[in-house]
């Protein structure tokens, strides 16, 4: 790969976590309301507005690209491989989860989380790796869900698959 197509994919791994961040602080679309009780219900709302995400197609395939990375770091046997992804997951939920926090705090939320002490530039080198796995999982899902998709109303006749 050249420099140019590196910072292409590096710049869209990038756009894509920013946009996750956006859609899944504003998630409450695509699930009912919790039910509150009947006090809650008597007082102000905070927002008069519905939330309005924009409703990006990858989404789906990110945040579970997301899911499947931090299960596969907590399946992992080897304790070194199954650490360094886990604070790669950290820094990454740090950075881009709906409690953004800037460096200095992220550094010592990070060291609450895990236990230990990284530097500035690690926690953005561990922001960037897992950015980029993400999105190499999230473009595999994609691609496998587009194969696999054979349910599809051409392919039926009368409920029947053709």
């Amino acid at each position: 790969m050249s420099d140019a197509e590196i910072k292409r994919l590096h710049a869209e791994a990038q756009d894509m976590a920013s946009a996750w961040s956006h859609w899944d602080a504003t998630r409450k679309l695509y699930a009912p309301a919790p039910q509150m009780n009947i006090l809650a219900r008597y007082q102000p709302h905070k927002t008069k507005l519905p939330p309005n995400a924009a409703n990006y197609p990858d989404m789906e395939h990110y945040n579970r690209a997301i899911n499947v990375l931090l299960n596969l770091s907590m399946c992992e046997f080897d304790k070194e491989r199954r650490e360094a992804a886990l604070s790669e997951f950290t820094s990454f939920v740090l950075y881009y989860g709906k409690n953004r926090v800037g460096a200095k705090k992220a550094l010592i939320e990070f060291k609450k989380l895990r236990g230990r002490d990284i530097t500035r530039q690690t926690y953005y080198n561990q922001i960037n790796r897992f950015t980029l796995r993400a999105y190499a999982m999230c473009q595999s899902l994609k691609k496998g869900a587009e194969a696999s998709s054979w349910l599809k109303c051409d392919n039926f006749r009368g409920g029947v698959r053709a």
